[in-house]
């Protein structure tokens, strides 16, 4: 493997981004949001296509063309668009039915001096633009405060506005999700997570916020999810576990560390431990160090998670078990390139102390390309920020 490949590889296992909720999935937190849209866009329509137009002009790419988007409502008005009036959009969107055209919310900006709509969203309820308008009267208040808002759609009929509201707690941080539990009501997460068709994204979401927000017998239904441990349950068990933690603390944490414990429990489970670990040390990083740290040093021996366990403690800047994550370098459990590599660019980035210096003067010695590799790494890095 090369070390651009073997980079490529252990990046897949970074704690997700202080900038997302960790338990909603990174994809989610990348998707467009309408509502995010909102503060950053001129102006905002609601309207119905009419009869689009294949460009005719030499050149011209295939498929291209034009639409007709007829004016029927503002949402966020701007002086150069009138409702009753009619916006060429600059692109081909088809109309299978002109008597019932498709309806769209189209978002505007000024792109090269010119009003242009950049993006947009097919709707099938008027539903939506009342929920656009409520999403603009939270703008400016606080996020736990936005989020309370947000959560009353999470089970909303129309999927779309289901959707957005689920994106706003994905685009949110893990320590804003947690601030807003404070606010928040169990029963919509109750009903959300007790549906065996939600998705695993969303199911570990709401089964944290059920944890934070419930009632002694969420614990069971929990524990339940936990024990169950198939394929979806499996996908979301980083909310799971959260949840279950949040209501039974002792008990969720004495489960967690027994999980990773046990050798005979599946990576997937184990693995899912780990993420969890990722939320907390997130979202109250003081609070929840000292069982976050003992709960990593259980997976640190494991050669299935090592590699994870590793690069989240460097990533979080936590060297309490500098002894025991050098002590597993040239083990034949620990012998796999992701493994080796976690453990040298831990060693490197490490405060100064008797056993990293004489690990990394091992290393030195044994495995030379393996340092230039990692220190070039980091070289790297460090230049493109």
């Amino acid at each position: 493997m090369s070390t651009r490949a073997l980079l490529a590889a252990v990046l897949l296992f970074l704690p997700c981004p202080a900038l997302a909720c960790s338990l909603c999935g990174v994809i989610n937190a990348e998707r467009v949001s309408l509502v995010a849209e909102l503060p950053r866009t001129k102006a905002v329509a609601y309207g119905r296509l009419g009869k689009p137009a294949i460009s005719t002009e030499p050149g011209a790419v295939p498929g291209s063309g034009t639409t007709p988007f007829h004016i029927e409502k503002l949402l966020k008005p701007d002086p150069s668009l009138k409702e009753g009036t009619v916006f060429s959009l600059p692109r081909y969107l088809p109309v299978l039915d002109e008597k019932d055209p498709p309806r769209y919310v189209m978002f505007f900006n000024v792109i090269g001096g010119k009003l242009t709509a950049y993006t947009g969203k097919q709707i099938y309820s008027p539903a939506f633009l009342d929920f656009l308008i409520v999403a603009q009267s939270v703008s400016g208040k606080s996020r736990s405060e936005a989020l309370s808002v947000f959560a009353k759609y999470l089970a909303d009929r129309d999927s779309l506005i289901a959707d957005e509201a689920f994106l706003q707690f994905a685009r949110s941080t893990d320590q804003e999700v947690m601030e807003a539990t404070k606010v928040l009501k169990p029963d919509v997460f109750r009903a959300l997570v007790k549906d065996p068709e939600l998705e695993p994204e969303r199911l570990s979401l709401f089964a944290y916020l059920l944890g934070a927000t419930g009632e002694a017998q969420d614990a069971d239904l929990l524990l339940g999810l936990l024990k169950k441990a198939d394929e979806r349950t499996t996908k979301a068990m980083e909310g799971i576990l959260a949840g279950y933690i949040a209501r039974e603390p002792k008990k969720g944490w004495a489960w967690a560390c027994d999980t990773l414990a046990n050798p005979k429990q599946s990576y997937l489970v184990r693995f899912g431990v780990l993420r969890t670990m990722r939320f907390f040390c997130n979202c109250q990083p003081a609070e929840h160090r000292a069982r976050v740290v003992y709960a990593m040093g259980l997976a640190i021996p494991d050669g299935e998670l090592a590699d994870v366990a590793v690069t989240d403690l460097r990533q979080w800047k936590i060297w309490d078990h500098t002894r025991l994550i050098l002590a597993q370098y040239g083990k034949r459990s620990h012998d796999a390139p992701i493994t080796r590599y976690s453990i040298a660019r831990y060693a490197v980035c490490a405060p100064a102390s008797l056993e990293r210096d004489q690990f990394l003067k091992m290393l030195r010695q044994q495995d030379p390309q393996l340092l230039r590799d990692v220190e070039e790494d980091l070289a790297f890095e460090q230049g493109k920020q």
